[in-house]
């Protein structure tokens, strides 16, 4: 009796594959802008484009990002100490470096809105919460930079009473900083150790940063 043929299915790797992966991220890497424009090398806030979350702590806030987080009410009243600042950091909520609240509320649908016009028309995801900051200079700059760690994709919803909350963003997936990685590439250091660690492990990520910066000049 011959033999029945048998379906054989193997996983193998086509070089010509890898060399069209390797030529497609050269063309998306050739496509960063590496200049001080560009906000994921050097990070300024702006009125209305950003928010500074002083409060809680990062990994609080990313532990309960998915259930969401109100915005603390701007607390323009001093507490038993004079203190401005201590009797915000006692709301409840995200507090922000806004000193209003209409200052926080304006920046707030400001956010919500050029982020959804963009995904609408473009569908490109642009509400991003920038965790972990890597302070770095070239070699005769006068000036350093701050550049975000990790990214993670955030929307802000509001309910029938205008009131804003932060959740994680659905269908979005956290990525390391692609343009820091370019970036450092390009000036000759290994940033694989940070980019090869898990994005959703924040403790791994920072003490993998801690460890390439500390063997670099300034």
């Amino acid at each position: 009796m011959p033999h029945q043929p048998q379906t054989v299915r193997t996983v193998t790797s086509d070089p010509g594959l890898d060399r069209l992966k390797a030529v497609l991220d050269s063309w998306r890497n050739s496509l960063l802008d590496m200049g001080g424009r560009n906000r994921l090398l050097n990070f300024r806030h702006t009125r209305t484009a950003s928010l500074e979350l002083t409060s809680p702590g990062a990994t609080a806030l990313l532990s309960d990002l998915a259930r969401g987080w109100d915005f603390a009410p701007v607390a323009e009243d001093m507490d038993d100490s004079g203190n401005l600042a201590a009797a915000q950091r006692n709301r409840p909520g995200l507090v922000t470096q806004k000193a209003t609240q209409a200052t926080l509320d304006s920046a707030l649908y400001q956010l919500r809105q050029r982020s959804g016009q963009m995904f609408n028309d473009y569908g490109l995801w642009v509400l991003w919460l920038g965790v972990g900051m890597l302070d770095w200079r070239e070699d005769g700059a006068h000036e350093g930079s701050s550049a975000p760690l990790l990214l993670v994709p955030v929307e802000l919803r509001r309910d029938s009473n205008r009131h804003y909350r932060l959740h994680l963003a659905d269908d979005q997936d956290r990525a390391h900083n692609p343009a820091l990685a370019v970036k450092l590439e390009r000036l000759g250091i290994d940033w694989s150790p940070v980019t090869g660690t898990d994005v959703t492990d924040l403790s791994a990520v920072i003490s993998a940063a801690r460890s390439v910066a500390a063997v670099q000049k300034g």
